[in-house]
């Protein structure tokens, strides 16, 4: 039958058995945790560093009378609560909370009110 088949030719030796399998492990980690600690060829240190940044998201909010927005509305379908509504926009970011400074940064992309149940269930996607 079909199933003799595929058990007899898909068996493993006998050290592949669970016990086997730990074994190789335990015996191969060492090996592979060298590895991970080995630097980059190209640098005389790890290449990873922590980098901590405070950047400020400025948003200009989409409607009339608005001059400086950075959104704008492309969908409003008029459900409850604003469900469906979709803006586009481009977000800059800045190093400080003044919206004037140099813009270090964009965040541009789409957001869609998706909940129907609560009016800040925004989905944002961006690069």
């Amino acid at each position: 039958s079909s199933s003799a088949f595929f058990s007899s030719s898909l068996a493993l030796p006998a050290m592949a058995g669970p016990s086997g399998i730990l074994l190789l492990l335990v015996i191969a980690m060492p090996a592979f945790l060298a590895l991970a600690d080995t630097p980059h060829p190209y640098c005389d240190h790890p290449c990873q560093n922590e980098l901590s940044l405070h950047l400020y998201l400025h948003q200009f909010v989409a409607g009339p009378n608005r001059p400086n927005r950075n959104e704008e509305f492309v969908l409003t379908p008029g459900y409850p609560l604003g469900f469906g509504t979709t803006l586009i926009h481009d977000w800059t970011l800045t190093n400080t909370v003044n919206p004037s400074d140099t813009i270090i940064a964009r965040a541009q992309g789409t957001h869609i009110q998706a909940s129907r149940t609560n009016a800040n269930g925004w989905y944002i996607s961006q690069n």
